[in-house]
């Protein structure tokens, strides 16, 4: 052994291993920072072995003729051997040191990956976990995840060389630019969700479309000369209504048809006025006006034929690109007419106009604003590529209704977001500020008259006792552990936010935000919301973290603390619902039992509390939830009192055990509801009053409060009447 370890042999492999260690301690070091590939290892290690092979052959057959080392010789090498050892040693340690920190600072960017990845996919926040994604590339973490957040999608078209564009960020769709896709046909990974999407290429239309892309798309573009400028063509097909209300009525069909991509604007209707629009009999022709001078009908404030909020015959400075409006039914059918074009029917818009989109649609429309805007200054667009479907003015439909009436869609900038989906008509004659219109091309006529839903509830009749205890009965549930737990709390300005998770009686999670004066003497007054509609087409309720909803903010100045639960089918539990309206399907039914049985779980929680005042809890009911308050306060008896602003009675057909005529006289808390006079969602006369007479409240224990106004009413009076009513419900 002792003459080994003095061989040339010796030598040779000491020095061998010794470098293939530091040569793979350093590749292990910079393998991560300089992304070196997997089988680098792999040729490094066969580059080893033919070294190996080479310094044995060298040794056992090499160097037999060279000459003996001197003592002299061997004295002045050795003296190297140290310090070279000292600095490969120093060099390894540094090297060490420097994989050690890095290691530790990869791992703790790795954690705080992984936790804001997290925390992205358990807020459905799927773009925001794609640009995550793409912004670290191979994270193991991620990819494993992959699916849960974007898909991989085929695109396809029948037309050649088209190029895809997308804006995936919906709510800044003005100020983000198209962002190049791929060039179709392609397989494209694309986030979960709704993407505004373009598609072009030359001598054809471009087309945009909003969508969820599940696995595949296919384009057909259209010949630039082959349909009018700024329409969108529309494949005839058999059509159901989705408009609030009338999606009982049976599908109809229509055929190809091509519709305005924009809204008819000031200066467009300004050529038809100039072209003598307003003398061309042929385009007057309706049995309405019959021997009437329409001439003299449809002025402006200065007499001149035009718009009624028009002077002098023309529009308002400056505004050649906002949507006419000001016009009657009579007016916007005139000037389709006048270019070949007819009103849209109420099929042809209700398809075009994309009415399950509304979620994403209305929340970033020209919608419960100031006034109107130029045509497509809002970039959301309904699935077709229709701009302004939702506000800026209503669109008048060629279709009749009650009493003579006619359609009009969409809402109007000064309407409540619901009016998107929600069916109305006007009087044809009807001048309003707010109406508007966009034409079709179409040998279509489907006119048919489109009835509004009714029903008398003036002469309605309740269900007997023991049915109603029979449909009570599905409401009830046996009491069980809530698992309640505070997600989350902070302090804002003079109150105190909190978040508290429990489970629901049917099994599901749920959770509320509480609203805490600060300073309160507990237990405290408190109240229960239920909010209005806008709630369905809601995806994330984290901006009730920031502030408390200014709806609801006067009664923190009242001491009392304040309960918004998200309920199913709101916010992150949307469950596809579309919007508030009821409907004859089992669905609907089940919904409302959940509904209420989030609002019993609610309470329970409450009730186990410390900080709430269990005999002084109060209900409050905006819109939806004033409506939807006759089977909640019927099925939860734990309220001392309730508050319903702007809610009423609906007419559309559903099952019994989900009519709020049923539970109505069951309620005998005291009640006060304010409402409008003029309220389109729930007509004073045949919808609130009746509501408010079936209550089975005592007389002296319920009040109706009421405004010359719609859906929407004055606030500072509003909030008077409400604080007078709770501080009225003291103990």
């Amino acid at each position: 052994m002792g003459n080994f370890q003095k061989s040339k042999l010796f030598k040779y492999l000491s020095t061998y291993f010794a470098f293939v260690f530091i040569v793979l301690q350093i590749v292990d070091i910079l393998s991560e920072p300089l992304s070196l590939p997997k089988n680098f290892i792999i040729y490094l290690l066969y580059i080893f072995a033919a070294l190996l092979i080479f310094i044995l052959i060298f040794v056992l057959k090499g160097g037999k003729g060279s000459r003996s080392v001197t003592r002299t010789e061997r004295k002045s090498s050795s003296k190297f051997i140290i310090p070279v050892s000292l600095s490969i040693i120093l060099i390894l340690l540094i090297l060490n040191g420097y994989q050690f920190f890095t290691t530790k600072i990869s791992s703790a960017r790795n954690t705080e990956l992984s936790s804001r990845f997290e925390k992205l996919l358990a807020e459905s926040n799927y773009l925001e976990s794609f640009r995550l994604y793409n912004e670290n590339v191979g994270n193991p973490v991620l990819e494993k995840k992959l699916n849960e957040f974007s898909r991989e999608v085929k695109i396809k078209s029948t037309n050649s060389d088209v190029k895809a564009y997308v804006k995936y960020d919906l709510d800044k769709l003005a100020e983000n630019e198209w962002e190049f896709l791929c060039d179709v046909p392609c397989d494209v990974r694309i986030p979960i969700g709704r993407i505004k999407y373009r598609f072009e290429t030359s001598g054809y239309k471009s087309f945009e479309t909003l969508k969820t892309v599940r696995d595949s798309l296919s384009v057909d573009l259209i010949e630039s000369d082959s349909v009018y400028d700024n329409m969108v063509l529309i494949k005839g097909r058999d059509i159901k209504l989705r408009v609030a209300g009338l999606d009982h009525l049976p599908s109809e069909s229509v055929g190809n048809y091509q519709i305005d991509k924009y809204e008819v604007t000031n200066e467009d209707y300004a050529k038809f006025i100039s072209n003598g629009g307003y003398n061309i009999d042929s385009l007057w022709k309706f049995k309405e006006l019959g021997d009437m001078n329409y001439n003299e009908l449809f002025i402006d404030k200065t007499g001149f034929n035009g718009p009624s909020n028009w002077e002098l015959g023309a529009y308002p400075k400056n505004k050649s690109n906002h949507p006419v409006s000001g016009i009657s039914w009579f007016e916007a059918m005139a000037y389709c007419r006048s270019i070949g074009k007819s009103l849209p029917n109420i099929y042809q818009w209700d398809y075009a106009a994309t009415l399950g989109l509304s979620g994403d649609i209305t929340p970033r429309s020209n919608i419960q604003s100031e006034n109107k805007i130029a045509i497509g200054s809002k970039r959301i667009i309904s699935g077709f590529g229709l701009y302004d479907v939702a506000g800026n003015v209503s669109e008048w439909i060629a279709n009749e209704s009650d009493d003579f009436t006619r359609v009009i869609m969409g809402g109007s900038w000064k309407d409540p977001g619901y009016m998107f989906n929600t069916f109305y008509n006007k009087d044809p004659f009807d001048r309003d500020t707010a109406n508007g219109c966009r034409c079709v091309d179409s040998a279509e006529t489907l006119y048919k008259v489109i009835k509004k839903p009714s029903r008398d509830f003036v002469n309605v009749k309740p269900v007997m006792e023991d049915v109603f205890n029979a449909y009570l009965s599905m409401f009830q549930y046996s009491r069980y552990d809530l698992q309640a737990n505070t997600v989350e709390e902070k302090n804002v300005d003079n109150y105190n936010i909190k978040i508290v998770s429990y489970k629901t009686p049917y099994g599901e999670n749920m959770f509320s935000y509480i609203y805490i004066p600060h300073g309160v003497p507990t237990p405290a007054k408190t109240v229960v919301y239920f909010p209005g509609a806008y709630a369905i087409n809601r995806e994330s309720s984290a901006e009730l973290f920031e502030q408390i909803p200014s709806v609801l903010k006067f009664l923190l100045k009242i001491n009392m603390v304040v309960v918004f639960p998200i309920y199913a089918s709101t916010y992150e539990r949307r469950d596809g619902l579309r919007n508030s309206v009821p409907f004859y399907d089992l669905s609907y039914r089940d919904r409302v039992i959940k509904w209420s049985k989030d609002l019993q779980a609610t309470v329970d929680y409450l009730t186990a509390t410390d900080f709430v005042d269990r005999n002084d809890i109060h209900y409050f009911g905006l819109s939806w939830g004033a409506r939807i308050a006759s089977i909640m306060l019927a099925t939860e008896e734990r309220f001392k009192s309730a508050l319903l602003y702007v809610g009423g009675l609906r007419t559309q057909k559903r099952h019994p055990e989900a009519d709020g005529v049923n539970y109505l006289p069951r309620v005998k808390l005291p009640v006060l509801m304010i409402n409008g006079k003029y309220d389109a969602i729930f007509p004073f006369e045949t919808q609130v009053i009746p509501m408010f007479n079936l209550f089975g409240t005592p007389k002296n224990k319920k009040k109706l409060i009421t405004f010359e106004g719609g859906h929407r009413l004055p606030r500072n009076e509003e909030i008077r009447h409400m604080i007078d009513w709770f501080e009225s419900e003291k103990k």
